[in-house]
């Protein structure tokens, strides 16, 4: 794509780079030809953009910057430009706080997530043709090959996928997955990267398990928008709102994905765990914002009150070394 590259209008952006050959190699010889800085390309696609050349490194390595748009926030959606970690670190907090949020409106934002169409459908009250519209996208993005050379059989993707969703801000068991799934260990790990990539779940590690190598053990999964995870408990034959042990995972994953997001724009940067002790009554933080030694830990209720229970995994992490 060189001739291509030398051609195009400067600065360029370009959808679905990763399925250029070659693309991010003519870019590297390009900007190294530039005399001065700034922003030539903004490269759109999957995650595995820049890992195919150069034997497997990234040919932009220390010439660009790597985002990841997930689905907005509720402050982007209304249009609130503070970032929310930032405020987490910085902020002053207001005990005497109250919102008058209904349940009816908190269902609805957890239904519509942060997807802007499903956004837009919700604005336009087209609340009921969303349901049909997240089965219709979880089936084309499984059934598209996004990255080079990947390939997934549907059946099994969908059976994977479908069962780490019904089960939001659970501890990945792999080993569980695949016994229920009659598929092996490999498999089920194969299938969670790609939905990883894919913009399908995120996943926190466990703080506590650092600094031990681990790539999904014992993660915490979360579906990247919640109305993934609500569909597919419909599908299911579970109410996720009216069942008050379901809401609250929902409502801690929508708290995550409130979070996470903001981590990579803040002003203090910010990496995300969860926190968990071993053992068979094991205390827990539902997400951990961490930078050098100092931390955040943020705990997730579904009820309008609370006791000094509610706090004890919080101050097991406040006295862990």
């Amino acid at each position: 794509p060189d001739f291509w590259i030398e051609s195009i209008n400067h600065p360029a952006i370009i959808d679905e780079a990763q399925r250029i050959e070659g693309l991010t190699l003519s870019i590297k010889e390009f900007v190294d030809r530039q005399d001065e800085p700034g922003i030539h390309f903004i490269l759109t696609g999957s995650a595995s953009i820049g890992k195919a050349g150069l034997d497997g490194q990234d040919p932009l390595t220390r010439r660009h910057q790597r985002f990841t748009l997930y689905p907005l926030t509720q402050r982007e959606i209304i249009g609130n430009d503070a970032n929310l970690v930032d405020d987490l670190w910085n902020g002053t907090l207001n005990m005497q706080f109250e919102d008058d949020l209904t349940d009816t409106q908190l269902t609805t934002q957890l239904t519509v997530g942060g997807f802007p169409h499903y956004v837009n459908e919700s604005i336009l009250g087209h609340l009921g043709s969303i349901g049909n519209q997240i089965r219709a996208d979880l089936k084309s993005v499984l059934g598209d090959t996004l990255l080079p050379d990947e390939r997934l059989d549907q059946t099994i993707a969908n059976a994977i996928l479908n069962r780490l969703l019904t089960l939001p801000g659970d501890v990945l068991n792999m080993s569980s997955i695949g016994r229920i799934l009659d598929c092996d260990n490999r498999t089920v790990e194969r299938y969670v990267s790609i939905f990883n990539n894919r913009f399908l779940i995120r996943y926190l590690p466990n703080l506590k398990s650092l600094p031990q190598k681990q790539s999904f053990t014992r993660a915490k999964i979360h579906p990247v928008d919640v109305s993934f995870s609500i569909e597919a408990l419909k599908g299911s034959g579970c109410d996720p709102i009216a069942e008050r042990a379901m809401f609250g995972k929902i409502l801690e994953s929508y708290v995550v994905s409130q979070i996470v997001p903001d981590a990579q724009w803040a002003t203090i940067p910010s990496d995300c765990y969860y926190w968990r002790e071993a053992g068979k009554s094991p205390k827990e933080v539902d997400l951990v914002l961490m930078r050098n030694n100092e931390f955040v830990g943020i705990e997730v209720k579904a009820a309008r009150n609370f006791s000094l229970d509610d706090f004890d995994g919080l101050r097991a992490l406040a006295k862990d070394p």
